[in-house]
This record gives C-alpha cells, structure tokens and sequence, in this order.
C-alpha cells in the first residue's frame, strides 16, 4: 500500500533534493508521511504524475542553466590562458 505514492518524494529528492519534495507537497496536497499511508489509487497516482512533471520541467531547467553556466566559465578560463 502507497508503495508507489511514496516512491515519488524519492524520485523528486533525486531531481532536486530538498526543494523539489517540497514542491511536490505543494503540488499535490500530500507531505511524504501521508504519501505513506494514502492509497496506490489511479487518482492519486494520476495527481502524482502530474506533479512529477512540473518537478521535472523545474528542476531539470535548473541544470541545464547550471550547465550553460559552467560552460560559460570554462570557456572564459580557457580564453584567458591563451
């Protein structure tokens, strides 16, 4: 039982640690020690899924802008040396 639902805040801890589990608790309504006695349901789940999208498109911007920046950097510290 809410086996799934839980595993949620461990795939959004994954994405974007802390922030992004609270996001996801915002998001549905849910903190991680309900998600771990609420029901495995298609609404729930269906509800969790959307939420883990937000989180994704969120969290996973932040990187690649983290990225650009770190290229950005590297580039700059290379050209200096020349």
């Amino acid at each position: 039982m809410a086996q799934k639902i839980k595993s949620y805040y461990t795939k959004a801890e994954e994405i974007g640690g802390i922030k992004a589990r609270a996001k996801l608790s915002i998001l549905t309504m849910v903190n991680s020690s309900e998600a771990s006695v609420i029901p495995d349901s298609e609404d729930n789940i269906l509800k969790f899924e959307k939420a883990m999208k937000h989180i994704v498109r969120e969290f996973n911007g932040d990187v690649a802008s983290m990225n650009g920046l770190r290229l950005k950097v590297l580039n700059l510290l290379l050209f200096k040396r020349a």
